[in-house]
C-alpha cells in the first residue's frame, strides 16, 4: 500500500528533492520477490517524470547497480532461461523506461561494468524465446531502444581510444546485430524424423527441412529491410552486392513457385531501399526482370506491385531505360501498377510519352467496352467491372498527373538499348489514334451516365476520373477535344440526379 502511495505521490508530480529517502527505499526493496512487482511500478513511473531531469545522474549511479548485480541480476536470468514472460516482463519494462529516458547517461558511462551489464539484460530481453513477428511481445520492446541508444552513440564525441576499442565490438556490438538476427527465424520444427513412419508424412518432414534451411536467408533480408532507412545512399560495398547478379541475380533465376517467403521478402526489401536505389541505377539491370517475373507470380504478385511502385514514384528517371517492360506487364496487376507505369511514363518527352501512354489506355478502354456488352446478361458483374475500370483510368492519370521534382527534367529513352522503331506494343501515337481512344472513352462515358445515371457510387467514380484527367493537362486525349460537350453533360446530370460529384467535376 505505502509503494501504491509513493506512486501516485509521483503522477501527482511531487519533487525528487522531497522523495529522496522514500526513492532510496523503494530501489533497496527490488531484491524482495513478493514486492518485486509494485517497487518496480513506482520506480517506472519515477523515471518516466519530468521532475526527475536534472537528477539523472543521481537516480542512475542508485539504480543501474542494483538492477545489474545479485539478486535481481540472477533472479532476471532465471526467468529467460525458464522463458517466464511474466517475470522478465516486469524487468524488461523498467530497463526499457531507463534506457529510453537516460540514453545519454548510457552512453556516457558505455564502458561501465555495470552499465555492460544493463546492456546485455537489454539483450536478453530482445532476444527472449519466441518469433516476435507472431506472438512476442517483449522482444518488440526494446527495439526503440536500439535505435536511439545508437543515434546517441553516433552522434557522441566518443574518445578515439574507445572508438577503436576491439572489446567494446566484441561486448555490445556483435550480440546485438546477433540477436535480432536470430530473432525472424520462425521456431524449429523438433519433432524427429522417423523412417518408419508413412511416406506422406516423411515428405511432408522433408519439404518442412527444404524451407527451414532458408528461413535463416528471409530472416537476413527481413534485418536488411528493417534498417533500409538508416543505410546511406552512398553505401557502396554490402548494398550493391544485395541488389547485383551476385544476390538478386540468382534469385531470379530461382525457378517460379521456389523460395516463394525469400523472394517476397526480397521485393519489400526493393521497395524499402527505393530510395538508395535512386542514387545507384546499375542495380536496375537485375532488380526490373526480377520484379516482373514476380508480377507474374499469383503468390508474389502484391508484393512485387508494392515494391514496384515504390521504385517508380520514387525512381523515375532511372525506370525510364524499363519503362516498355513496365508497359507490357501492367494488365496483369490493377491499380497500384497502372499509377507506377504513369509516373514513370510522364518523365518522357511528348513524342516518347503518347505512344505508350495510348497503349496503356487503349487496354483500359477495351476492357471497359466490353464490360458495357456484358450489361444485359450480367448487370451486377458490368458494373463491378465498370468501377474496377474508372478506378484503373483513374490511376493512370494521377501517374500523369503528378508534378516532376524539381530536380527533375524529361528524359530521353536511350536509343542503344530502346531503338525507335515501333514495336506492336506502343506504335506512334498519331493523331486519328488519339482520337479514336477519346471518341470510344466519350461513347462509354454517355452510356454509364444513361444506365448509372442514379446510382452514386457509379458517378463518384467516374467524376473523379473526370477530375483527374483534367487536372493533368491537356496530355491526356480523353476528354479535352469535347469540354463544350463534357459541360453539357454534367450539367444535365445535375438537372437530374443533384449529387455533389457533378458540381466538384463541373467547377
Amino acid at each position: 500500500r505505502a509503494l501504491r502511495c509513493a506512486q501516485s505521490w509521483v503522477q501527482y508530480g511531487i519533487r525528487f528533492s522531497s522523495m529522496g529517502p522514500l526513492v532510496e527505499r523503494v530501489i533497496s526493496l527490488l531484491p524482495d520477490p513478493e514486492i518485486f512487482q509494485p517497487a518496480t511500478e513506482v520506480l517506472i513511473e519515477l523515471v518516466a517524470s519530468p521532475s526527475m531531469k536534472g537528477y539523472e545522474e543521481t537516480l542512475c549511479n542508485k539504480l543501474v547497480p542494483v538492477l545489474t548485480s545479485g539478486t535481481l541480476r540472477d533472479n532476471f536470468a532465471r526467468a529467460v532461461s525458464e522463458e517466464d514472460e511474466h517475470g522478465v516482463g516486469t524487468m524488461c519494462r523498467l530497463l526499457i523506461q531507463i534506457g529510453d529516458t537516460y540514453t545519454g547517461f548510457l552512453v556516457r558511462n558505455f564502458v561501465r561494468p555495470d552499465v555492460a551489464v544493463f546492456i546485455e539484460m537489454m539483450i536478453a530481453c530482445t532476444g527472449f524465446g519466441g518469433y516476435f513477428p507472431a506472438e512476442q511481445e517483449i522482444t518488440d520492446l526494446p527495439l526503440q531502444f536500439w535505435s536511439t541508444l545508437a543515434c546517441s552513440i553516433t552522434e557522441a564525441q566518443v574518445p578515439e581510444t574507445l572508438s577503436t576499442s576491439s572489446s567494446i565490438d566484441k561486448l555490445h556490438v556483435d550480440p546485438v546485430t546477433g540477436v535480432p538476427l536470430m530473432q525472424p527465424l520462425p521456431p524449429a520444427d523438433t519433432a524427429a524424423v522417423d523412417p518408419n513412419r508413412p511416406a506422406a508424412d516423411r515428405a511432408r518432414s522433408a519439404a518442412i527441412g527444404n524451407t527451414y534451411a532458408t528461413v535463416e536467408l528471409d530472416a537476413t533480408l527481413w534485418c536488411i529491410k528493417a534498417i533500409a532507412e538508416e543505410v546511406s545512399g552512398a553505401e557502396s560495398v554490402h548494398v550493391p552486392r544485395m541488389f547485383g547478379p551476385e544476390f538478386m541475380g540468382r534469385l531470379a533465376s530461382v525457378p517460379p513457385r521456389q523460395l516463394t517467403r525469400v523472394k517476397r521478402t526480397a521485393l519489400l526489401t526493393i521497395g524499402e531501399y527505393a530510395e538508395w536505389l535512386r542514387g545507384n541505377h546499375a542495380s536496375f539491370e537485375t532488380i526490373v526482370p526480377f520484379v516482373i517475373a514476380c508480377i507474374r507470380d499469383p503468390e508474389l504478385s502484391t508484393a512485387a506491385v508494392t515494391g514496384l511502385h515504390k521504385l517508380c514514384d520514387c525512381c523515375r528517371h532511372e525506370m525510364v531505360q524499363g519503362v516498355d517492360l513496365l508497359v507490357e506487364v501492367w494488365p496483369v496487376e490493377k491499380a497500384l501498377l497502372v499509377k507506377g507505369v504513369s509516373c514513370v511514363i510522364q518523365v518522357l518527352p511528348p513524342d516518347a510519352l503518347l505512344p505508350r501512354l495510348i497503349s496503356v489506355l487503349h487496354v483500359i478502354v477495351r476492357d471497359t467496352q466490353m464490360a458495357m456488352e456484358t450489361l444485359r446478361e450480367d448487370h451486377l458483374h458490368a458494373r463491378e467491372s465498370i468501377l474496377e475500370q474508372l478506378a484503373l483510368l483513374k490511376a493512370c492519370c494521377q501517374g500523369i498527373g503528378s508534378t516532376l521534382r524539381e530536380d527533375e527534367e524529361p528524359v530521353i529513352i536511350d536509343p542503344s538499348l530502346h531503338p525507335p522503331t515501333p514495336t506492336p506494343t506502343h506504335p506512334p501515337a498519331d493523331a486519328d489514334q488519339q482520337r479514336a481512344v477519346s471518341t470510344v472513352m466519350w461513347e462509354v462515358t454517355e452510356r454509364i451516365c444513361s444506365v448509372w445515371g442514379g446510382d452514386e457510387e457509379v458517378m463518384q467514380a467516374l467524376c473523379d476520373f473526370i477530375e483527374k484527367t483534367l487536372a493533368a493537362g491537356t496530355i491526356l486525349p480523353i476528354f479535352t477535344p469535347n469540354i463544350p460537350a463534357l459541360v453539357h453533360l454534367l450539367v444535365a446530370m445535375y438537372r437530374a440526379t443533384p449529387f455533389a460529384c457533378f458540381l466538384k467535376a463541373a467547377a
